[in-house]
């Protein structure tokens, strides 16, 4: 398998082949386990992972978690296991970032297509996680895992209605929420982004939440709330959570009371979720 982040193209070709062949049956056990599970793996922590080559990359991993191809806790943790290679460096904080984007992007498209059972455990054991860290610092290994866990978690809510979970949707508001106050900016931007995913299968339960927190937080949350509420309608363009028609009404009076917004970022972010909505 010419699976490699060096040729990104041509990786995407591979892993469709791959898909093809899990899709029939005909990859034996034995090469999925020495052969295509190490160069995805490998892949799957890459920083210049996009496009095409991570479509086809998240397909591959629902695939062989549907076939069983492979143990779901081993691949998720052997995914995990992929940020403890993430370079901690000061130097490279776009790279890292993007590695610990993609890492989630894998942990979530397997998650969403394990059974429900797993799933739920998953979504419970990745809350608790989140809960039982203190204040980090930005470079600390703890840092990153707080990052991926917010992902992770938006990611899974972007494919599957977590808000259905008892306890699960009141447990997740108040840890986005909290996160908005960290003193590490990934981490608020991670919060950010995981809210306004985990709203999208779970509307009812998430959308109030960001549109009422709008009008009462501070200017540097406000941000941060568009951010999520920008994530929301992206992913709904994309395909995600069925039709966004009938939460517009709700939407739009939130964001024409911040056009005017004197930071210049809020009144960006606006424009955006603005523009988004008319696309």
């Amino acid at each position: 398998y010419v699976i490699v982040d060096s040729d990104l193209h041509i990786s995407h070709l591979s892993l469709q082949v791959c898909y093809s062949m899990l899709d029939v049956g005909i990859i034996p056990t034995a090469e999925i386990n020495q052969h295509l599970l190490p160069a995805i793996l490998n892949l799957s922590k890459s920083s210049i992972l996009q496009d095409k080559a991570l479509d086809s990359l998240l397909a591959v991993l629902e695939k062989l978690v549907n076939v069983n191809a492979v143990v779901f806790q081993e691949l998720l943790v052997a995914l995990k296991n992929g940020l403890l290679t993430v370079p901690e460096s000061q130097n490279n904080v776009g790279a890292t970032r993007q590695s610990i984007s993609n890492i989630a992007h894998c942990m979530a498209a397997i998650t969403s297509a394990a059974p429900e059972l797993e799933r739920n455990i998953v979504v419970s054991d990745l809350l608790s996680s989140i809960e039982s860290f203190g204040n980090v610092s930005s470079t600390s290994s703890a840092s990153f895992h707080i990052q991926l866990a917010l992902r992770v978690a938006g990611d899974i809510g972007r494919r599957v209605s977590l808000g259905s979970i008892p306890g699960v949707a009141l447990r997740l508001q108040n840890i986005f929420m909290n996160m908005f106050g960290s003193q590490v900016e990934d981490i608020k931007n991670s919060a950010a982004y995981g809210l306004g995913r985990v709203a999208v299968c779970s509307k009812p339960e998430f959308l109030p939440k960001i549109l009422s927190a709008l009008e009462e937080k501070d200017q540097k949350q406000q941000y941060l709330l568009l951010s999520s509420l920008r994530e929301f309608i992206h992913c709904h363009q994309k395909g995600y959570g069925g039709e966004i028609a009938s939460s517009i009404p709700q939407i739009l009076p939130h964001l024409f009371n911040h056009l005017a917004d004197k930071e210049e970022g809020v009144r960006t972010m606006v424009a955006d979720c603005l523009g988004s909505l008319a696309c």
